[in-house]
């Protein structure tokens, strides 16, 4: 198979607001590679963890501001999330790993976690917000990222992008990788995080020329809990972290504890430190090992059937 990519068109812009991509749960603002090539990671720049330790405001004796009455749902949900998933992230992989060039494939990745799904819910969901023709997930059992991507590759897709998920569980969160065409084709409706969910996305189209910096959101029940550029990138109309106050100013104080944003530092620097933050904010983490070398249940993305009238 030939070691090259077909650029996309890069059209089909779409500019909801400083920053922010929102799309079933983020979506980029323009069309970049059709294929996508494996990468389990690069060895050849220092990815070791490094603990950061947010500067906490000192507090009367007793005093649990997550617990206080006065507290919103964004400050009760970061204090339950704090307290349940900080020993997830001790013992697995964390997401800040996502910042090695091609960290999963060739142009980028797309990353959802959410809680309050189930695995094939989430695919489900995800499937139902793809823009143009109706599409439906058809199962290929469990594939390796490199087979999945071979297999989107490979098929007769035109006129349409060609899209593969690959999904797991980790602990009581869910999670799909996104192969393939997926960039701007995921819109926001219908809602991903409605009944309850939280969903979590991270984005990054590596290979745009734009170039299009790297984004997360989250969500609760159709509600923007938080978003930001994780390049804290003026140019891209950065205008501190969107969503839930409670919420967002937690982030931008853990941001400013690490310096951020700071014009002078590399920007990958500067996304590996905002993917640390999240990562100890919300809990989130991906397996590594399980995502670039084990093989995952796997689906395909087709355009549906339509029905004949005629029939």
């Amino acid at each position: 198979m030939a070691d090259t990519t077909d650029p996309r068109s890069q059209s089909g812009q779409y500019n909801l607001g400083p920053g922010v991509f929102i799309a079933g749960n983020v979506y980029g603002d323009v069309n970049n590679h059709q294929t996508s090539r494996p990468d389990h990671g690069r060895d050849d720049e220092p990815w070791a963890s490094q603990e950061y330790q947010p500067k906490e405001k000192e507090s009367p004796a007793g005093h649990h501001p997550e617990e206080a009455d006065e507290v919103g749902p964004g400050g009760a949900l970061l204090g339950w999330t704090w307290r349940r998933c900080v020993t997830m992230i001790a013992m697995t992989d964390g997401i800040a790993w996502l910042a090695a060039p091609q960290s999963i494939a060739f142009g980028g990745y797309s990353v959802v976690l959410a809680r309050g799904l189930d695995a094939e819910e989430l695919v489900s969901r995800l499937t139902a917000t793809v823009f143009g023709p109706t599409r439906t997930a058809r199962s290929l059992a469990h594939l390796t990222s490199k087979d999945l991507i071979d297999v989107v590759e490979d098929g007769p897709w035109d006129p349409y992008p060609a899209i593969g998920l690959r999904y797991g569980e980790i602990g009581e969160w869910v999670f799909v990788v996104k192969y393939g065409g997926w960039q701007a084709e995921f819109g926001p409706q219908p809602p991903v995080s409605r009944g309850g969910a939280h969903v979590f996305q991270l984005e990054f189209e590596e290979e745009n020329g734009k170039p299009v910096p790297p984004q997360f959101s989250y969500l609760h029940d159709d509600r923007l809990m938080c978003a930001f550029n994780l390049h804290l990138d003026r140019s891209w109309g950065y205008d501190g972290v969107n969503g839930d106050r409670e919420v967002a100013v937690r982030v931008e104080e853990m941001l400013a504890a690490a310096g951020l944003p700071d014009a002078n530092m590399p920007r990958r620097e500067v996304h590996r430190t905002a993917l640390e933050i999240i990562e100890r904010c919300f809990g989130l983490s991906l397996p590594r090992r399980k995502v670039l070398e084990a093989a995952l249940p796997a689906v395909v993305l087709e355009i549906a059937e339509q029905a004949n009238p005629f029939n």
